[in-house]
């Protein structure tokens, strides 16, 4: 461990939250490894500030032994907070906070939280979260329906159903999302359901299934 970093892990314990948010910036710029159980304990600090950047610096390390320590933020009081939460989980896109996710996802009042929520969903890979993304299918808020849809490429041909009813029914960011996702899926049904979405009335998403027929 260099000094710098030793003393960065120190600032952690300053008695002022601006030098305690800085030092977690700078070691997530970093990098630094070392700093990892510090920045942790950083995601309980008691400024709102602090907890955002630690659990942004663990992201940038790729700490994914963090994930059941980050999973909690999902809850933390502040929206910026459960957000960068979503986001960091997302970029782990470990098991251990899927449980945590689904609950965001379903029930934040946050849009930009169930939006990133979503996103984690699809990026962990886990079949847990199919039913909570096709329950955010019907999402007030369009952009989380698009995330929602985007994540449901990843949970296999039990996805196909709903997708196919978003893309009768929903606005043109959302088709396109759930003709990517189609195309991810692959197979015989998804195929019958992208033919089915050359006959769109929007020329984009027409144009983005016949190129997903053509792999």
């Amino acid at each position: 461990m260099t000094n710098e970093i030793a003393d960065l892990i120190a600032q952690l314990k300053d008695k002022n939250w601006y030098p305690r948010q800085m030092a977690a910036e700078t070691l997530g710029k970093m990098k630094a490894e070392e700093a990892v159980l510090p920045l942790r304990e950083a995601l309980r600090d008691q400024n709102e500030w602090v907890r955002w950047t630690a659990c942004w610096a663990l992201g940038q390390i790729g700490d994914k032994e963090a994930a059941a320590q980050i999973a909690p933020l999902l809850r933390d009081q502040n929206e910026s907070v459960r957000q960068k939460a979503a986001e960091v989980l997302g970029m782990l896109a470990e098991a251990v906070a899927v449980e945590s996710l689904v609950e965001a996802v379903g029930s934040d009042s946050s849009r930009w939280v169930r939006l990133f929520a979503a996103w984690a969903l699809g990026r962990a890979k886990d079949k847990r979260a199919l039913k909570p993304l096709v329950k955010a299918l019907r999402d007030k808020e369009w952009n989380v329906r698009e995330k929602a849809a985007e994540a449901l490429g990843e949970m296999g041909e039990k996805a196909i159903e709903p997708l196919a009813a978003a893309l009768k029914k929903d606005n043109i960011y959302v088709r396109r999302s759930a003709v990517a996702a189609l195309s991810k899926i692959g197979g015989p049904q998804a195929k019958e359901v992208l033919r089915q979405a050359l006959k769109d009335k929007d020329w984009a998403v027409r144009e983005q299934a016949q190129e997903a027929l053509k792999e």
